[in-house]
């Protein structure tokens, strides 16, 4: 089975950056942990594209059309989130990608922590379990990660409240119509100060260089500061 993994991102400049993050650590500290995270996410997906076990293509979902040339994003195939509220946006990239792909992985890039275990897993189960959709929960009540491979009616992704404690367990409500779902580890994502600090604990295993400079510099402006 061929599939898509799907890394959703904002481009600076043209787009807010992490500013609830910024009120936390600064606009600058914001900027530059975004920048980083971008690149640990990359370097996994990077990971999953290389990986003989799978066949898996990364992608960059943009938010903004005139991003799509950005120099953060020349690593992956480019393609934009289209107009409309978050629902709307990832409903249009989920049902575009569902006509090319046998199955489709979403990602954010606020949960640099991911490892290529847990995407691994993830394409497991969907190519085992095509029936079945696969999340990963985020400890602030939304998720991290979402994988399927059955068209989907727009409601599922639009009849949510995103940026809530409510996230996840309405896009669930409306998920498990569809299908069962198997659920991976919950993981941190980073939208406050407090969080960058619960990411921090969450790097395990072997890590990827750019995983080990983001690791490297949230401890050097958050834990050595404690």
């Amino acid at each position: 089975m061929k599939g898509a993994l799907v890394v959703f991102v904002k481009t600076p400049g043209l787009s807010p950056i992490k500013t609830r993050l910024a009120k936390g650590i600064g606009r600058e500290n914001a900027n530059i942990f975004f920048v980083k995270s971008v690149r640990a996410v990359e370097s996994i997906a990077h990971k999953i594209y290389k990986n003989n076990e799978a066949d898996c293509q990364p992608h960059w979902a943009i938010a903004e059309n005139n991003g799509l040339t950005h120099e953060l994003w020349k690593k992956f195939p480019q393609l934009f989130t289209g107009y409309g509220d978050l629902g709307q946006r990832l409903y249009h990239v989920y049902s575009s990608l569902n006509k090319s792909f046998d199955y489709t992985i979403f990602l954010g890039m606020d949960s640099p922590q991911i490892t290529e275990s847990l995407i691994l897993q993830t394409i497991s189960i969907l190519e085992s379990y095509p029936q079945k959709f696969v999340i990963g929960p985020a400890k602030d009540g939304g998720y991290y990660l979402f994988g399927g491979t059955q068209e989907l009616p727009e409601f599922v992704f639009t009849d949510v409240t995103y940026s809530s404690n409510h996230t996840l367990s309405e896009f669930t409500e409306n998920l498990k119509q569809m299908g069962e779902i198997e659920t991976l580890t919950e993981l941190s994502d980073v939208d406050t100060k407090d969080e960058l600090r619960s990411v921090y604990s969450e790097f395990h295993g072997p890590l990827t260089k750019s995983q080990n400079i983001l690791k490297e510099w949230i401890y050097k402006i958050i834990i050595n500061r404690q």
